[in-house]
């Protein structure tokens, strides 16, 4: 499979595009994401939507990205209409949660907005820069990380599927990043287990 997306990178690569396998923050689950690889700003991204509509999703982004848990309840982001521009109502804006998450750039379970794998990778470089002091750098795989085990002592946050591998066969239940002893690390890894990608509202993943 490696071999196979190596060769379809060569081809697309002209394109601005690119094929790039990520785990899943939630259920760890590999997927392969076509992803584009310009445009570093929502607005050039985004062509489809409207200027109100990518105003929305930049305040649902930061919501997202500055809250603890990696997430945003719906009512918060059907709050937002007050703050933007034009006359959006609550309504508008629950079917524009739709359209994103049916867009593979928000999934939604019980109340709660999250992030789809497919913005946290291909949003990646805009989020570190542009949300700075407010995002995660997992300390295993030193990439951006919305949803993981956070250690108690230096509040390290570290993607569960990281968490695994350093886990796994040494049985350590210490943080990573600092050493402290971690007695919930291996329960948290082991949960992940429990989750599905039928948990949520729509995969992850983007074809």
């Amino acid at each position: 499979m490696e071999q196979a997306v190596s060769l379809i990178n060569r081809v697309i690569k002209r394109f601005n595009m690119e094929i790039q396998c990520a785990q899943d923050e939630i259920t760890s689950e590999k997927c392969y994401l076509f992803i584009s690889t310009v445009e570093n700003n929502i607005t050039g991204k985004y062509t489809k939507y409207s200027a109100v509509e990518l105003e929305f999703f930049k305040k649902v982004l930061f919501e997202i990205v500055s809250s603890e848990n990696g997430h945003v309840s719906s009512t918060v982001c059907l709050n937002l209409n007050s703050s933007l521009p034009g006359n959006m109502t609550k309504s508008d804006i629950e079917a524009l949660i739709e359209k994103f998450c049916e867009d593979l750039w928000l999934s939604q379970k019980n109340g709660k907005v999250y992030l789809s794998l497919l913005s946290i990778v291909e949003l990646e470089p805009l989020l570190t820069t542009a949300y700075e002091d407010s995002v995660n750098i997992c300390c295993l795989c030193k990439h951006l990380v919305i949803q993981g085990y956070r250690c108690d002592k230096c509040f390290a946050l570290l993607h569960l599927h990281c968490a695994r591998l350093y886990t796994e066969g040494a049985n350590r239940n210490t943080c990573p990043a600092c050493s402290a002893d971690q007695p919930n690390i291996l329960a948290a890894v082991e949960n992940t287990s429990l989750h599905t990608e039928d948990d949520f509202s729509t995969p992850t993943s983007h074809g």
